[in-house]
């Protein structure tokens, strides 16, 4: 089972609250992280698990570079919620590479990372 640790200060609202849901349904083990507490993550995650943060998080960047020091095996996700039909999300590859997606559908970003996590790798997101 892969696992996905959600970065999100304060308490999720309803679309990403509906976002981890169906994660979780899909079989994937969901974990809330504090991200002012990121270092409690290192020796948790294995070789391509997945850390998605909210892209509204004050210092990303630097949560982003702490994570990335601390667990150089996880994937990374950046979520933002355009509005409650849409949201925009960049993905970090292990190998280096970003992708940026256009606004889409929560229901095509779960299955995009559903389908991205699946593969043990992000490759079909370039």
């Amino acid at each position: 089972m892969k696992t996905i640790h959600v970065a999100q200060l304060g308490t999720p609202g309803r679309q990403w609250k509906a976002w981890e849901d169906a994660l979780s349904e899909a079989e994937f083990d969901v974990r809330s992280v504090d991200p002012l507490a990121m270092e409690r993550l290192t020796g948790c995650t294995r070789p391509g698990d997945t850390v998605l943060f909210d892209g509204l998080l004050p210092n990303l960047s630097r949560h982003i570079r702490h994570t990335c020091a601390r667990c150089p095996e996880v994937n990374i996700i950046v979520a933002t919620e355009v509005d409650s039909f849409a949201i925009r999300y960049e993905v970090m590859h292990l190998n280096g590479a970003i992708y940026v997606s256009g606004p889409t559908s929560p229901d095509r970003f779960v299955e995009r990372v559903r389908s991205m996590i699946q593969r043990e790798c992000f490759s079909d997101a370039v």
